[in-house]
């Protein structure tokens, strides 16, 4: 019977004993210790939501501030937003975080918009600071005042997964969309401000 997939033996996680490769997947780095415990976790959940999860590739797993974010694969992620809310809930409830499901070895324009949704991405470029570092600047646009998510967890979430220093400013618009029956208005584009509320 298949049953969701990590990269932890099923016997291991079962008996709670790693076997030599594991264990020396957990010595070199491969996996950590956080791997292991979400592991168990997504076993655990399976019972409950087998459909769902037992064709589920589980990678690796992170946590920054309030957020656990899990990779699985590209195809897993869709599944898992639309269709496993409430698994994904629980998942978030055992460790005290809110879960952040990202594609594993996706492309990174497809890492931001996952990790960034439900807001929209504007443009990404690549700049170049005057100590010679480099960081990617994303402008987004998002409904509603509250911002959809924490941007400094966002930025950190990039560091340490991706190894990639982020800036992320908002462009905000003059007209919000006017929603009728007959038709949608655009917005007016204004000028693109930084989270701290400067413009550029």
């Amino acid at each position: 019977m298949d049953v969701v997939k990590t990269p932890v033996c099923l016997f291991d996680l079962k008996t709670g004993i790693l076997c030599p490769s594991c264990e020396e997947k957990l010595k070199t780095g491969v996996i950590s210790e956080l791997d292991i415990e979400v592991a168990k976790a997504l076993l655990k959940l399976e019972s409950q939501y087998r459909q769902l999860l037992q064709d589920v590739t589980f990678h690796k797993a992170y946590i920054v501030d309030d957020v656990l974010a899990i990779l699985v694969d590209q195809k897993d992620v869709p599944k898992l937003i639309s269709k496993g809310s409430r698994a994904i809930r629980e998942l978030g409830e055992i460790f005290g975080k809110k879960v952040r499901v990202l594609s594993y070895r996706s492309s990174f324009r497809e890492f931001l918009e996952e990790l960034l949704a439900p807001a929209s991405i504007r443009t990404v470029n690549r700049i170049w600071l005057p100590d010679g570092t480099n960081e990617v600047k994303v402008v987004v646009s998002y409904v509603g005042k509250r911002t959809p998510i924490d941007f400094e967890t966002v930025k950190k979430l990039s560091t340490t997964i991706r190894n990639v220093p982020l800036r992320v400013e908002v462009e905000r618009s003059r007209y919000a969309f006017r929603l009728s029956k007959s038709k949608t208005a655009p917005a007016k584009v204004g000028k693109v401000e930084s989270k701290t509320g400067e413009e550029t």
